[in-house]
């Protein structure tokens, strides 16, 4: 016989094993799980004692928890927790970029300090590694990871991009790290980016993640849409840095473009199929933060694209 007491009573534990990020255990969890997984690679600002002097480092750690601290207490819950879904996404695909080669075997990422992420508003760089020419590219790869849907946002985010290029003054870290070049310190010149997906597959994605389903991470479509994203904005942002005179700017787009343009030919045959399955289709068309970045990147090329211009990248079908 059903039991209406006894049903309100485990209502609360049936809620807290729902996998969602709306439950705050649930969410919890994988959220220490993201900082476990991104702490791995994580830079090190100690490690930069010698270069900088232990006070300066010391006074920059000081101010980056300052930051935080202000955060948690100033900023509302829903802010909050959408700081916390979006550092889940970071890590995600900080990770899958890498082991799942999403932008194939020569593509590493660089997760950046807590000072940077803070400061410089940069989540990661990803290294482009030429082994035959001991050559590494990082102009363009600095990644600000979002899941935030609302138009306004993410509009904000492309302006800041924007400003940026008309000065002629890219984004930096403080701490840059590479093993790959066995270099660090300052590293100035970083084109921006904005990528990510809307919280609905940015929960999808926690989801396949948490419970281990690599095979079907590595066939996810979220790297068809991260590529589409990265080229779809380095064209766009060459465009305008020819336009505004910011020559070595646009060189720098350029050379992203290119790398890009020969990492989708290389990875032809999965993206096509990716792109076929019936299944995905629906991650393409209703992903709101894809649509409306897509809507903003349109407005820009629309307006910016010149005659002599290069050919755009084609539009997310």
């Amino acid at each position: 016989m059903f039991n209406p007491e006894q049903f309100w009573q485990t209502l609360p534990e049936r809620s807290e094993k729902r996998k969602t990020l709306n439950n705050e255990n649930y969410r919890q969890g994988v959220l220490k799980k993201a900082r476990e997984a991104i702490n791995i690679d994580r830079i090190n600002p100690y490690n930069f004692v010698d270069l900088y002097g232990q006070e300066a480092v010391a006074a920059d750690i000081k101010w980056t928890k300052e930051r935080q601290a202000y955060f948690q207490t100033h900023n509302s819950e829903s802010e909050i927790w959408h700081k916390e879904v979006a550092d889940i996404l970071e890590a995600i695909l900080h990770e899958q970029i890498e082991q799942n080669n999403y932008f194939g075997d020569r593509v590493w990422t660089i997760k950046t300090c807590d000072y940077d992420d803070y400061y410089n508003h940069i989540d990661s760089l990803l290294e482009i590694r030429h082994p035959e020419r001991r050559f590494a590219n990082y102009s363009g790869l600095a990644l600000d990871v979002t899941s935030a849907s609302r138009l306004e946002a993410l509009e904000k985010k492309i302006r800041r991009i924007f400003k940026c290029i008309k000065s002629g003054q890219l984004a930096k870290i403080k701490y840059f790290q590479s093993d790959f070049l066995n270099i660090r310190g300052e590293k100035s010149n970083i084109p921006l980016f904005v990528v990510g997906c809307d919280i609905h597959h940015t929960e999808e994605l926690a989801k396949l993640w948490d419970d281990g389903c690599e095979r079907i991470l590595a066939q996810h479509p979220i790297q068809v849409a991260l590529l589409d994203q990265i080229t779809r904005q380095a064209q766009i942002y060459y465009d305008y840095a020819r336009h505004n005179n910011q020559i070595e700017v646009a060189n720098q787009y350029q050379e992203i473009l290119r790398e890009f343009k020969a990492i989708i030919r290389e990875r032809q045959p999965i993206i096509t199929d990716i792109k076929k399955r019936p299944e995905n289709q629906e991650f393409f068309q209703s992903d709101v933060m894809l649509n409306n970045l897509e809507n903003i990147l349109d407005k820009y090329d629309k307006y910016y694209q010149r005659p002599n211009s290069s050919p755009s990248h084609s539009r997310r079908k």
